[in-house]
Protein backbone atom coordinates (compact mmCIF):
# COMPACT_ATOMS: atom_id res chain seq x y z
CA UNK A 1 0.00 0.00 0.00
CA UNK A 2 2.69 2.45 1.03
CA UNK A 3 5.01 1.11 -1.67
CA UNK A 4 2.46 1.98 -4.31
CA UNK A 5 2.19 5.46 -2.81
CA UNK A 6 5.83 6.21 -3.59
CA UNK A 7 4.75 7.34 -7.04
CA UNK A 8 2.04 9.51 -5.53
CA UNK A 9 2.44 12.64 -3.47
CA UNK A 10 0.47 12.00 -0.29
CA UNK A 11 0.54 14.47 2.56
CA UNK A 12 1.68 12.83 5.84
CA UNK A 13 -1.72 13.58 7.37
CA UNK A 14 -3.31 11.68 4.51
CA UNK A 15 -1.87 8.36 5.63
CA UNK A 16 -3.71 8.12 8.99
CA UNK A 17 -6.96 9.34 7.39
CA UNK A 18 -6.75 6.69 4.68
CA UNK A 19 -5.97 3.98 7.24
CA UNK A 20 -8.86 5.11 9.44
CA UNK A 21 -11.27 5.00 6.51
CA UNK A 22 -10.05 1.51 5.59
CA UNK A 23 -10.59 0.32 9.18
CA UNK A 24 -14.09 1.81 9.26
CA UNK A 25 -14.97 0.29 5.88
CA UNK A 26 -13.80 -3.14 7.03
CA UNK A 27 -16.00 -2.84 10.13
CA UNK A 28 -19.03 -1.71 8.08
CA UNK A 29 -18.57 -4.53 5.57
CA UNK A 30 -18.14 -7.07 8.37
CA UNK A 31 -21.22 -5.96 10.30
CA UNK A 32 -23.42 -4.79 7.43
CA UNK A 33 -22.69 -7.35 4.73
CA UNK A 34 -21.22 -10.40 6.45
CA UNK A 35 -23.48 -10.47 9.52
CA UNK A 36 -20.63 -10.09 11.99
CA UNK A 37 -20.65 -11.22 14.75
CA UNK A 38 -22.51 -14.31 13.46
CA UNK A 39 -20.81 -16.82 15.74
CA UNK A 40 -20.54 -16.70 19.54
CA UNK A 41 -17.60 -14.54 20.58
CA UNK A 42 -16.26 -12.09 23.10
CA UNK A 43 -18.51 -9.22 22.00
CA UNK A 44 -21.65 -11.30 22.61
CA UNK A 45 -20.24 -12.49 25.92
CA UNK A 46 -19.64 -8.90 27.01
CA UNK A 47 -23.23 -7.98 26.15
CA UNK A 48 -24.43 -10.77 28.48
CA UNK A 49 -21.95 -9.81 31.20
CA UNK A 50 -23.16 -6.20 31.09
CA UNK A 51 -26.76 -7.37 31.46
CA UNK A 52 -25.82 -9.51 34.46
CA UNK A 53 -23.94 -6.63 36.05
CA UNK A 54 -27.02 -4.41 35.59
CA UNK A 55 -29.01 -7.08 37.47
CA UNK A 56 -26.55 -6.97 40.36
CA UNK A 57 -24.92 -10.31 39.57
CA UNK A 58 -21.27 -10.41 40.61
CA UNK A 59 -19.13 -11.45 37.66
CA UNK A 60 -15.37 -11.54 37.03
CA UNK A 61 -14.61 -8.61 34.74
CA UNK A 62 -11.27 -8.41 32.94
CA UNK A 63 -11.82 -4.79 31.87
CA UNK A 64 -13.62 -2.58 34.43
CA UNK A 65 -12.71 0.59 32.53
CA UNK A 66 -14.19 -0.81 29.33
CA UNK A 67 -17.35 -1.87 31.17
CA UNK A 68 -17.74 1.58 32.74
CA UNK A 69 -17.54 3.32 29.34
CA UNK A 70 -20.14 1.01 27.78
CA UNK A 71 -22.47 1.39 30.76
CA UNK A 72 -22.20 5.17 30.74
CA UNK A 73 -22.80 5.35 26.98
CA UNK A 74 -25.85 3.08 27.19
CA UNK A 75 -27.24 5.04 30.14
CA UNK A 76 -26.68 8.46 28.57
CA UNK A 77 -28.11 7.56 25.15
CA UNK A 78 -30.77 5.09 26.26
CA UNK A 79 -29.33 2.34 24.08
CA UNK A 80 -29.04 -1.37 24.71
CA UNK A 81 -25.60 -2.73 25.45
CA UNK A 82 -25.55 -4.62 22.13
CA UNK A 83 -25.86 -1.38 20.16
CA UNK A 84 -23.35 0.47 22.33
CA UNK A 85 -20.80 -2.31 21.88
CA UNK A 86 -21.31 -2.37 18.11
CA UNK A 87 -20.94 1.42 17.88
CA UNK A 88 -17.79 1.46 20.02
CA UNK A 89 -16.42 -1.42 17.98
CA UNK A 90 -16.87 0.47 14.71
CA UNK A 91 -15.40 3.68 16.11
CA UNK A 92 -12.39 1.80 17.47
CA UNK A 93 -11.88 0.05 14.10
CA UNK A 94 -11.47 3.52 12.57
CA UNK A 95 -9.41 5.01 15.42
CA UNK A 96 -6.96 2.16 16.06
CA UNK A 97 -5.22 2.27 12.63
CA UNK A 98 -4.77 6.04 13.02
CA UNK A 99 -3.45 5.65 16.57
CA UNK A 100 -1.08 2.90 15.47
CA UNK A 101 0.24 5.15 12.73
CA UNK A 102 0.82 7.89 15.30
CA UNK A 103 2.63 5.53 17.68
CA UNK A 104 4.79 4.15 14.89
CA UNK A 105 5.74 7.71 13.98
CA UNK A 106 6.39 8.44 17.67
CA UNK A 107 8.84 5.53 17.69
CA UNK A 108 10.84 7.18 14.92
CA UNK A 109 9.52 5.47 11.78
CA UNK A 110 9.14 7.51 8.61
CA UNK A 111 5.58 8.23 7.47
CA UNK A 112 5.58 5.66 4.65
CA UNK A 113 7.09 2.95 6.84
CA UNK A 114 4.52 3.66 9.56
CA UNK A 115 1.64 3.58 7.07
CA UNK A 116 3.02 0.44 5.43
CA UNK A 117 3.30 -1.34 8.77
CA UNK A 118 -0.32 -0.58 9.66
CA UNK A 119 -1.53 -1.55 6.18
CA UNK A 120 0.37 -4.83 6.31
CA UNK A 121 -1.18 -5.61 9.69
CA UNK A 122 -4.54 -5.82 7.96
CA UNK A 123 -3.56 -8.87 5.90
CA UNK A 124 -3.64 -10.97 9.08
CA UNK A 125 -6.74 -12.21 10.87
CA UNK A 126 -4.74 -12.13 14.11
CA UNK A 127 -4.94 -8.34 13.87
CA UNK A 128 -8.38 -8.00 12.28
CA UNK A 129 -9.94 -10.13 15.04
CA UNK A 130 -9.20 -7.76 17.93
CA UNK A 131 -9.58 -4.75 15.62
CA UNK A 132 -13.21 -5.48 14.66
CA UNK A 133 -14.62 -6.97 17.86
CA UNK A 134 -15.69 -4.67 20.70
CA UNK A 135 -13.84 -5.93 23.77
CA UNK A 136 -11.25 -4.62 26.24
CA UNK A 137 -8.38 -6.05 24.21
CA UNK A 138 -9.38 -3.71 21.37
CA UNK A 139 -8.29 -0.77 23.53
CA UNK A 140 -5.65 -2.65 25.51
CA UNK A 141 -3.36 -3.31 22.56
CA UNK A 142 -3.01 0.42 21.84
CA UNK A 143 -2.25 1.25 25.48
CA UNK A 144 0.22 -1.64 25.63
CA UNK A 145 2.13 -0.32 22.62
CA UNK A 146 2.08 3.23 23.99
CA UNK A 147 3.33 2.02 27.38
CA UNK A 148 6.21 0.09 25.84
CA UNK A 149 7.34 2.90 23.54
CA UNK A 150 7.32 5.49 26.31
CA UNK A 151 9.11 3.09 28.66
CA UNK A 152 11.86 2.52 26.12
CA UNK A 153 12.37 6.28 25.95
CA UNK A 154 12.71 6.28 29.73
CA UNK A 155 15.51 3.75 29.38
CA UNK A 156 17.41 6.29 27.27
CA UNK A 157 16.57 9.47 29.16
CA UNK A 158 14.31 10.35 32.08
CA UNK A 159 12.15 13.43 31.61
CA UNK A 160 8.82 14.56 33.09
CA UNK A 161 6.83 14.39 29.83
CA UNK A 162 7.84 10.84 28.93
CA UNK A 163 7.42 9.72 32.54
CA UNK A 164 3.94 11.21 32.62
CA UNK A 165 2.96 9.54 29.35
CA UNK A 166 4.20 6.18 30.58
CA UNK A 167 2.39 6.45 33.90
CA UNK A 168 -0.82 7.56 32.17
CA UNK A 169 -0.76 4.70 29.63
CA UNK A 170 0.27 2.17 32.28
CA UNK A 171 -2.47 3.27 34.69
CA UNK A 172 -5.17 3.31 32.01
CA UNK A 173 -4.12 -0.14 30.84
CA UNK A 174 -4.46 -1.47 34.39
CA UNK A 175 -8.14 -0.49 34.44
CA UNK A 176 -8.94 -1.19 30.78
CA UNK A 177 -7.74 -4.81 30.43
CA UNK A 178 -5.95 -7.01 32.94
CA UNK A 179 -4.64 -9.48 30.32
CA UNK A 180 -3.02 -6.70 28.28
CA UNK A 181 -1.57 -5.38 31.53
CA UNK A 182 -0.04 -8.77 32.36
CA UNK A 183 1.37 -9.16 28.86
CA UNK A 184 2.96 -5.70 29.08
CA UNK A 185 4.68 -6.50 32.35
CA UNK A 186 5.94 -9.82 31.03
CA UNK A 187 7.35 -8.08 27.97
CA UNK A 188 8.95 -5.31 30.06
CA UNK A 189 10.61 -7.92 32.25
CA UNK A 190 12.04 -9.65 29.18
CA UNK A 191 13.19 -6.35 27.68
CA UNK A 192 14.97 -5.30 30.87
CA UNK A 193 16.59 -8.71 31.12
CA UNK A 194 17.92 -8.46 27.55
CA UNK A 195 19.34 -4.99 28.23
CA UNK A 196 20.98 -6.34 31.37
CA UNK A 197 22.41 -9.34 29.47
CA UNK A 198 24.13 -6.97 27.07
CA UNK A 199 25.50 -4.85 29.90
CA UNK A 200 23.16 -1.89 29.40
CA UNK A 201 21.92 0.46 32.11
CA UNK A 202 18.49 -0.53 33.43
CA UNK A 203 18.20 0.97 36.92
CA UNK A 204 16.38 4.29 36.37
CA UNK A 205 13.66 2.76 34.22
CA UNK A 206 13.59 -0.46 36.25
CA UNK A 207 12.99 1.44 39.49
CA UNK A 208 10.01 3.25 37.96
CA UNK A 209 8.62 -0.02 36.62
CA UNK A 210 9.03 -1.86 39.91
CA UNK A 211 7.35 1.01 41.75
CA UNK A 212 4.26 0.97 39.52
CA UNK A 213 4.18 -2.84 39.55
CA UNK A 214 4.09 -2.66 43.34
CA UNK A 215 1.18 -0.21 43.25
CA UNK A 216 -0.65 -2.45 40.78
CA UNK A 217 -0.06 -5.48 43.00
CA UNK A 218 -1.64 -3.62 45.91
CA UNK A 219 -4.60 -2.75 43.68
CA UNK A 220 -5.01 -6.43 42.80
CA UNK A 221 -4.68 -7.61 46.39
CA UNK A 222 -6.99 -5.22 48.24
CA UNK A 223 -10.51 -6.44 48.92
CA UNK A 224 -12.13 -3.34 47.41
CA UNK A 225 -10.00 -3.40 44.25
CA UNK A 226 -11.51 -3.45 40.77
CA UNK A 227 -10.33 -7.01 40.14
CA UNK A 228 -11.45 -8.67 43.38
CA UNK A 229 -13.82 -11.14 41.71
CA UNK A 230 -11.53 -11.55 38.71
CA UNK A 231 -8.64 -12.60 40.94
CA UNK A 232 -10.83 -15.22 42.59
CA UNK A 233 -11.81 -16.54 39.17
CA UNK A 234 -8.17 -16.68 38.09
CA UNK A 235 -7.22 -18.70 41.16
CA UNK A 236 -10.13 -21.13 40.85
CA UNK A 237 -10.24 -21.50 37.04
CA UNK A 238 -7.35 -20.08 35.04
CA UNK A 239 -4.60 -21.21 37.43
CA UNK A 240 -6.36 -24.10 39.14
CA UNK A 241 -3.97 -26.76 37.80
CA UNK A 242 -0.83 -24.66 38.14
CA UNK A 243 1.40 -25.80 40.98
CA UNK A 244 2.76 -22.78 42.82
CA UNK A 245 5.10 -25.06 44.76
CA UNK A 246 6.48 -26.29 41.45
CA UNK A 247 7.12 -22.72 40.33
CA UNK A 248 8.85 -21.93 43.63
CA UNK A 249 10.98 -25.06 43.28
CA UNK A 250 12.29 -24.05 39.86
CA UNK A 251 13.09 -20.49 40.92
CA UNK A 252 16.69 -21.33 41.97
CA UNK A 253 17.24 -22.97 38.58
CA UNK A 254 15.77 -19.93 36.82
CA UNK A 255 18.03 -17.56 38.78
CA UNK A 256 21.07 -19.70 37.99
CA UNK A 257 20.10 -19.74 34.30
CA UNK A 258 19.89 -15.93 34.31
CA UNK A 259 23.49 -15.60 35.47
CA UNK A 260 24.67 -18.26 33.00
CA UNK A 261 22.95 -16.40 30.15
CA UNK A 262 24.47 -13.10 31.19
CA UNK A 263 27.92 -14.64 31.37
CA UNK A 264 27.83 -16.50 28.07
CA UNK A 265 25.67 -13.97 26.17
CA UNK A 266 24.25 -16.58 23.76
CA UNK A 267 22.17 -13.91 22.04
CA UNK A 268 25.39 -12.34 20.80
CA UNK A 269 26.91 -15.70 19.81
CA UNK A 270 23.84 -16.79 17.83
CA UNK A 271 24.23 -15.33 14.32
CA UNK A 272 21.27 -15.72 12.02
CA UNK A 273 23.40 -14.03 9.41
CA UNK A 274 25.28 -17.31 8.95
CA UNK A 275 22.09 -18.96 7.71
CA UNK A 276 20.92 -18.75 4.13
CA UNK A 277 17.46 -17.38 3.45
CA UNK A 278 16.25 -20.87 2.49
CA UNK A 279 17.45 -22.41 5.75
CA UNK A 280 15.98 -19.58 7.77
CA UNK A 281 12.63 -20.05 6.03
CA UNK A 282 12.76 -23.77 6.79
CA UNK A 283 13.58 -23.12 10.44
CA UNK A 284 10.90 -20.43 10.71
CA UNK A 285 8.32 -22.61 8.97
CA UNK A 286 9.20 -25.56 11.19
CA UNK A 287 8.88 -23.48 14.35
CA UNK A 288 5.56 -22.11 13.09
CA UNK A 289 4.19 -25.59 12.36
CA UNK A 290 5.39 -26.92 15.71
CA UNK A 291 3.87 -24.06 17.71
CA UNK A 292 0.65 -24.13 15.66
CA UNK A 293 0.35 -27.90 16.00
CA UNK A 294 0.81 -27.79 19.76
CA UNK A 295 -1.72 -24.97 20.07
CA UNK A 296 -4.20 -26.93 17.93
CA UNK A 297 -3.82 -29.97 20.19
CA UNK A 298 -4.38 -27.89 23.31
CA UNK A 299 -7.21 -25.68 22.02
CA UNK A 300 -10.88 -26.66 22.48
CA UNK A 301 -12.33 -28.76 19.59
CA UNK A 302 -14.56 -25.93 18.30
CA UNK A 303 -11.52 -23.97 17.12
CA UNK A 304 -10.73 -26.56 14.45
CA UNK A 305 -14.37 -27.49 13.87
CA UNK A 306 -14.89 -24.17 12.06
CA UNK A 307 -12.77 -25.49 9.16
CA UNK A 308 -15.08 -28.52 8.77
CA UNK A 309 -12.15 -30.91 8.44
CA UNK A 310 -11.00 -29.36 5.14
CA UNK A 311 -7.24 -28.72 5.00
CA UNK A 312 -7.51 -26.53 1.87
CA UNK A 313 -10.18 -24.40 3.51
CA UNK A 314 -7.85 -23.98 6.50
CA UNK A 315 -4.88 -22.99 4.30
CA UNK A 316 -7.03 -20.56 2.29
CA UNK A 317 -8.29 -18.51 5.23
CA UNK A 318 -4.85 -18.63 6.85
CA UNK A 319 -3.26 -17.23 3.68
CA UNK A 320 -2.92 -13.68 5.00
CA UNK A 321 -1.31 -14.93 8.20
CA UNK A 322 1.18 -17.03 6.21
CA UNK A 323 2.09 -14.08 3.98
CA UNK A 324 2.64 -11.90 7.05
CA UNK A 325 4.84 -14.58 8.67
CA UNK A 326 6.89 -14.90 5.46
CA UNK A 327 7.51 -11.14 5.39
CA UNK A 328 8.51 -11.18 9.07
CA UNK A 329 11.07 -13.94 8.48
CA UNK A 330 12.51 -11.89 5.61
CA UNK A 331 12.71 -8.88 7.94
CA UNK A 332 14.42 -11.04 10.56
CA UNK A 333 16.98 -12.18 8.02
CA UNK A 334 17.64 -8.58 6.98
CA UNK A 335 18.11 -7.60 10.62
CA UNK A 336 20.77 -10.28 10.98
CA UNK A 337 22.63 -9.48 7.77
CA UNK A 338 22.47 -5.69 7.75
CA UNK A 339 21.24 -2.76 9.77
CA UNK A 340 17.46 -2.67 10.21
CA UNK A 341 15.60 0.57 10.84
CA UNK A 342 13.20 -0.94 13.39
CA UNK A 343 15.43 -2.34 16.19
CA UNK A 344 12.87 -1.33 18.84
CA UNK A 345 10.13 -3.37 17.20
CA UNK A 346 12.43 -6.27 16.37
CA UNK A 347 13.54 -6.69 19.98
CA UNK A 348 9.95 -6.35 21.22
CA UNK A 349 8.69 -8.90 18.68
CA UNK A 350 11.38 -11.39 19.70
CA UNK A 351 10.58 -10.77 23.37
CA UNK A 352 6.91 -11.39 22.66
CA UNK A 353 7.83 -14.66 20.93
CA UNK A 354 9.64 -15.75 24.09
CA UNK A 355 6.55 -14.84 26.11
CA UNK A 356 4.35 -16.79 23.68
CA UNK A 357 6.59 -19.86 23.99
CA UNK A 358 6.36 -19.64 27.79
CA UNK A 359 2.56 -19.38 27.70
CA UNK A 360 2.37 -22.31 25.27
CA UNK A 361 4.55 -24.37 27.63
CA UNK A 362 2.26 -23.57 30.57
CA UNK A 363 -1.00 -24.04 28.62
CA UNK A 364 -1.65 -27.63 29.80
CA UNK A 365 -1.87 -26.29 33.36
CA UNK A 366 -3.92 -23.19 32.55
CA UNK A 367 -7.70 -22.91 32.32
CA UNK A 368 -7.50 -20.91 29.07
CA UNK A 369 -5.81 -23.12 26.46
CA UNK A 370 -5.50 -20.51 23.71
CA UNK A 371 -3.10 -18.20 25.51
CA UNK A 372 -0.52 -18.24 22.72
CA UNK A 373 -3.12 -16.96 20.24
CA UNK A 374 -3.74 -14.01 22.54
CA UNK A 375 0.00 -13.35 22.63
CA UNK A 376 0.10 -13.42 18.83
CA UNK A 377 -2.55 -10.66 18.74
CA UNK A 378 -0.12 -8.38 20.59
CA UNK A 379 2.95 -9.69 18.75
CA UNK A 380 1.46 -8.45 15.48
CA UNK A 381 1.84 -4.81 16.56
CA UNK A 382 5.61 -5.16 16.95
CA UNK A 383 6.16 -7.55 14.06
CA UNK A 384 4.40 -5.35 11.47
CA UNK A 385 7.23 -2.80 10.90
CA UNK A 386 9.71 -5.69 10.65
CA UNK A 387 7.44 -7.53 8.19
CA UNK A 388 7.04 -4.38 6.11
CA UNK A 389 10.81 -3.99 5.88
CA UNK A 390 11.07 -7.70 5.06
CA UNK A 391 8.65 -7.15 2.18
CA UNK A 392 11.10 -4.60 0.79
CA UNK A 393 13.88 -7.23 0.67
CA UNK A 394 11.95 -9.52 -1.68
CA UNK A 395 12.54 -9.61 -5.45
CA UNK A 396 10.77 -6.75 -7.22
CA UNK A 397 8.17 -8.90 -8.98
CA UNK A 398 7.29 -10.82 -5.82
CA UNK A 399 7.05 -7.59 -3.84
CA UNK A 400 4.86 -5.93 -6.44
CA UNK A 401 2.64 -9.01 -6.64
CA UNK A 402 2.10 -9.07 -2.90
CA UNK A 403 1.37 -5.36 -2.73
CA UNK A 404 -1.10 -5.51 -5.63
CA UNK A 405 -2.81 -8.54 -4.04
CA UNK A 406 -3.14 -6.73 -0.69
CA UNK A 407 -6.97 -6.42 -1.03
CA UNK A 408 -7.22 -10.17 -1.62
CA UNK A 409 -5.27 -11.08 1.53
CA UNK A 410 -7.27 -8.57 3.57
CA UNK A 411 -10.53 -10.07 2.24
CA UNK A 412 -9.38 -13.61 3.06
CA UNK A 413 -8.52 -12.62 6.62
CA UNK A 414 -11.81 -10.72 6.92
CA UNK A 415 -13.65 -13.92 5.96
CA UNK A 416 -11.60 -15.80 8.55
CA UNK A 417 -12.71 -13.38 11.26
CA UNK A 418 -16.37 -13.05 10.25
CA UNK A 419 -16.86 -16.75 9.36
CA UNK A 420 -19.54 -16.45 6.65
CA UNK A 421 -21.79 -19.52 6.59
CA UNK A 422 -20.80 -20.44 3.01
CA UNK A 423 -17.12 -20.69 3.98
CA UNK A 424 -16.67 -21.50 7.69
CA UNK A 425 -18.67 -22.92 10.54
CA UNK A 426 -18.82 -21.62 14.09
Amino acid sequence: MAIASRRLKIHPWGFPLILGVVGLCLSLVARGCLGYPRCPGDEGNWALILQWLDQGIAWPVSGPGFVWVVQQLSLAMGWGHDFSLALLGMLAAAAIPMLLYGLYRYSGLQSRAAAGGVAWLMVSSYFLGPLLEARPQQWGMILLLMSLLTFQRLEVRLNPLTSGLFLMAYGLLFFVHILSFMVLNGLLAIQLFLVWVHGGRIWPAAVIWLAVVGLAAIGLAVEAGPYRIMMQDMRHFHFRDLSWWGLVAVMPLAIAAVFVVRRSKPLVMFHIANLSMGRLLLLGGGALLLAGGLQALLAPPQYLAAYQGDLWRFLLVQGGNLIFALCFVCGLWKAATERISEPVFLSAALGMMVLGALVLFLSPWLGDKNGMIRIINYWMLFAAPVAWEGLGTMPARVRQGLVLSWPFWVAISLFHVTKPAWLLGC
